[in-house]
């Protein structure tokens, strides 16, 4: 048997390890609080075949115990609650039975991620990819050499080649896919020739299509894959910011031209990209309007809620008096500040006005 120790003293440890009872492999777990044991697993197998992987996490004082055929996809296998403060945590083997054979077990090395040191192998495995086909596999990370670690490997095929599958120390279709890099390992790729028809096709649209920088702008999807499904999309915005998701939603801060990337890809690792144009307005217009001093004719602004003559005089620095025009009496009507309030008379958006002032001065529009 072979498993992890986990110590206060002698009186209270847990023992977790994986032993063969000359049928079955199985997983055993045992607490010994006082120093005697109380078994809470003593399960079997079902694929318990070398190697096997175990992990073991603690969160106050619940404990979850994790088992792995590769070291990659790992499988909850007990959740157990014990009280004990960690003093040593080590691996052991060992043997039991009425006549146990004697047997060496030998450890590399125990590693504690708390205290890290450069282990005696530290970087000195290496990850062959070989491409059958055409095309381009992504290591992350991507070194030389490696320590043990997962890499994740993307497929890409060249134009009109598709992914096919994983051969060698993995195996499988699935792309992106996971190895663990525990010794030298040797990959194969192979890449099937196709035709246009398979790869993905990029497209979207976007809503507002006149969108301003005031507006969140929905991003709509609107890809297909003729022979497959397509499993991710990279969204460039042109000002910095990606998102990975299908349908996102951006608003620019700033008013101007966008050349928006769409990248897909299916799950063949086909690619295909689109970019349309998006072009951004302000969203708001700033009126600045100089009037030099004595009359001066202007139009209301549209986008203001003044109603009255006497509140624009209000608004505007040096304001003696605000005038119309009285097509009806065919003369001026004026509204001079303070004056009678029955001189004062309606505004609207739109109207031309005679403003006199006693100075230079500039009026934003607004009210």
């Amino acid at each position: 048997m072979q498993g992890i120790f986990i110590e206060q003293d002698s009186n209270n440890f847990i023992r977790s390890d994986f032993h063969h009872d000359g049928t079955n492999a199985k997983t055993f777990t045992a607490t010994f609080p006082g120093g005697s044991p109380s078994t809470l697993q003593n399960e079997i197998i079902a694929s318990g075949n070398a190697p096997m992987y175990m992990k073991i996490k603690r969160e106050g004082d619940t404990w979850t115990k994790y088992i792995s055929n590769d070291g990659l996809s790992w499988n909850e296998s007990l959740v157990f609650d014990h009280t004990m403060n960690v003093n040593e945590v080590g691996v052991f083997g060992a043997n039991a039975g009425t006549s146990p054979p004697e047997h060496n077990a030998i450890i590399d090395y125990f590693f504690n991620t708390d205290s890290p040191i450069d282990s005696e192998d530290a970087n000195s495995n290496s990850l062959t990819v070989n491409i059958i086909g055409c095309g381009s596999v992504s290591k992350d990370p991507d070194k030389a050499e490696y320590g043990c670690e997962e890499v994740q490997l993307i497929a890409t095929g060249d134009p009109d080649w598709v992914f096919d599958s994983w051969s060698g120390d993995l195996t499988g279709d699935s792309n992106p896919a996971m190895i663990f890099v525990d010794g030298d390992k040797e990959v194969n790729v192979t890449f099937l020739e196709g035709n246009d028809t398979t790869h993905p096709v990029a497209n979207y649209t976007y809503s507002p299509l006149n969108p301003t920088d005031l507006d969140t702008i929905q991003f709509t999807d609107l890809s297909n894959d003729p022979d497959g499904t397509i499993v991710n999309w990279t969204w460039n915005f042109n000002d910095g910011n990606i998102s990975y998701i299908q349908n996102p939603t951006h608003q620019y801060t700033s008013y101007g031209t966008y050349i928006v990337n769409l990248t897909v890809r299916d799950d063949d690792g086909a690619n295909d990209s689109i970019c349309k144009m998006v072009n951004v307005s302000t969203g708001e217009i700033n009126v600045n309007i100089s009037l030099d001093m004595g009359w001066n004719l202007i139009t209301l602004p549209v986008d203001n809620d003044m109603t009255m003559a006497s509140s624009l005089a209000e608004n505007i620095t040096g304001s003696i008096s605000v005038n119309k025009w009285d097509a009806v009496n065919q003369t001026y009507k004026p509204y001079i500040v303070g004056g009678p309030p029955s001189f004062d008379f309606p505004i609207h958006p739109g109207l031309g006005l005679f403003v006199d002032v006693d100075e230079e001065t500039t009026w934003n529009g607004e009210g």
